[in-house]
């Protein structure tokens, strides 16, 4: 599958540049349904591109998206659901959860990694922890073999 995500990822940083904030994600969303390994081309600069539209005044996910966009029977599909989803609100807890769990059940530990690390941030900074959402990120860090932030997360 190497490689095969590449156009997508080089349109999406050609017109994030310009700052065309929703077909970059498009494209990276592309890209990453064929690599959803590659971090570096299609996970964080998404992420990167979610947090400019966001400061620049972008709308999250209506109704209509949040249900079009649910959790689907391939988890490829899931994974990239969720990320749109994200990508539209990126400070959503229940957001960065489907891309949690849509990346664990692709054993897709790097990816696993990278969430968990955002969910941990955002529970460092919120007034009341979210139990729930802590041990699933516990669970999910302990099945990609990433002990040092499975106990970060069960000691939050």
């Amino acid at each position: 599958m190497a490689g095969q995500g590449k156009a997508f990822f080089d349109r999406a940083d050609q017109v994030a540049k310009n700052g065309n904030w929703d077909f970059a994600i498009e494209m990276y969303l592309e890209g990453i349904i064929r690599e959803p390994e590659n971090m570096d081309r299609g996970h964080r600069p998404l992420r990167e591109v979610a947090m400019n539209r966001k400061m620049q005044g972008g709308k999250g996910p209506g109704l209509g998206e949040t249900l079009k966009f649910r959790v689907a029977k391939d988890p490829i599909q899931s994974l990239r659901n969720a990320e749109y989803l994200l990508s539209k609100d990126p400070g959503s807890l229940a957001y960065m959860e489907q891309v949690l769990l849509a990346s664990a059940k692709l054993d897709l530990f790097e990816v696993v990694k990278w969430i968990g690390e955002i969910i941990l941030e955002a529970q460092r900074q919120a007034k009341k922890k979210d139990k729930r959402l802590l041990v699933l990120t516990t669970q999910a860090f302990a099945g990609a073999e990433d002990f040092k932030n499975a106990v970060a997360a069960c000691r939050m």
